[in-house]
């Protein structure tokens, strides 16, 4: 039985294929809207929740003594003369500090999370709006919530500017660290980048 023939090779079929034609690897683009490879709802709830709970302790510590304190002037003209004046004293002021450490670390947790949401947002927009990642949005987005607090508690002008100066701080120091870790993973770092150049990850 005779083999089967096999098929001319043409020309084209025995040339090496070209670079356009082989898989290319997917860059992120510079102006890509995401910021620290995470899409807004993750990186607003990680930023809310731990601000929230870094806020949380150090509210509560600031609460808890300063209901000691008011506890204390509360009753220093009626100290007790007993023993068991003095373990109802100390059990009272105990559950007293222990209400205002919980109160004012909620109310600090509270607080500062709502403000730190609204900066992420406030980024995210203003990135979005630029179609580019950078510290510019970070440093907006940090001067429009200090102008938010200086309006809600009605801060005079020293007191917005000592703001506004904490805010513009926050936002470029938060900027910087961020177009920091973007240029070293190679997607684009706004202010290293156009100073050393896109870095290129293999």
């Amino acid at each position: 039985m005779a083999a089967p023939a096999s098929r001319p090779t043409s020309d084209l079929e025995s040339l090496p294929p070209s670079p356009q034609s082989l898989p290319q690897p997917t860059l992120i683009p510079t102006n890509s809207p995401s910021r620290l490879s995470l899409p807004l709802p993750a990186r607003l709830l990680f930023a809310v929740t731990a601000s929230s709970a870094l806020s949380f302790f150090l509210g509560a510590s600031l609460g808890a003594h300063r209901a000691a304190l008011i506890f204390r002037a509360e009753n220093a003209h009626r100290q007790p003369h007993s023993v068991k004046g003095w373990y109802f004293y100390h059990k009272t002021k105990n559950y007293r500090t222990a209400w205002g450490g919980v109160r004012g670390g909620l109310k600090t947790a509270g607080r500062v999370g709502v403000w730190v949401g609204m900066y992420v947002v406030v980024e995210e927009a203003v990135d979005r709006v630029r179609g580019r990642v950078d510290a510019g949005g970070s440093v907006v987005a940090g001067l429009g919530v200090a102008g938010a607090v200086a309006a809600v508690h009605r801060l005079g002008v020293a007191g917005g500017a000592r703001v506004a100066r904490r805010g513009l701080m926050v936002g470029l120091g938060g900027g910087l660290v961020q177009d920091l870790v973007r240029w070293g993973r190679g997607q684009g770092g706004g202010v290293f980048e156009w100073v050393f150049g896109r870095r290129v990850v293999s």
